[in-house]
């Protein structure tokens, strides 16, 4: 049996993203899952897509959304997520970052005030198995 998945990836590390990627391809491999992943580096890349056509989000069937997106402030993972809630979007979303999960648990709460559908990954240590399970 074949499944099919597609996946918003939102990281502006290019080497990263592309040795994760590879990586969850790998431990997919085996169970007869394709992924295609759709990335996108920033958020303004984000926001023309919406522009475009904000209805063309609801074909993911995950997203990955790192939190810090550059040493710009402004440019924060939270701010697509609370987008993506707001658009009423209930798909899986896997928000990561180099802080840890307890800093990453208070960004949540003082960003996007919901945990709903959100699932939480240090960077670092734990984001290939997290996104391994949630795949």
């Amino acid at each position: 049996m074949r499944a099919d998945l597609s996946i918003m990836w939102v990281e502006d590390t290019t080497s990263w993203y592309t040795e994760q990627k590879d990586l969850l391809n790998m431990d997919i491999e085996s169970l007869g899952i394709d992924i295609e992943f759709t990335r996108i580096s920033t958020i303004d890349d984000f926001y023309k897509l919406v522009r475009n056509d904000n209805t063309g989000f609801s074909k993911y069937d995950i997203f990955f959304v790192d939190y810090a997106l550059s040493s710009d402030t402004e440019q924060k993972g939270s701010n697509i997520i609370v987008k993506l809630k707001d658009m009423g979007l209930t798909t899986d979303i896997l928000f990561y970052s180099s802080k840890n999960i307890r800093e990453i648990r208070e960004i949540v709460k003082k960003d996007i005030e919901q945990f709903e559908g959100i699932y939480l990954a240090d960077r670092d240590k734990d984001f290939r198995d997290k996104s391994f399970q949630l795949v």
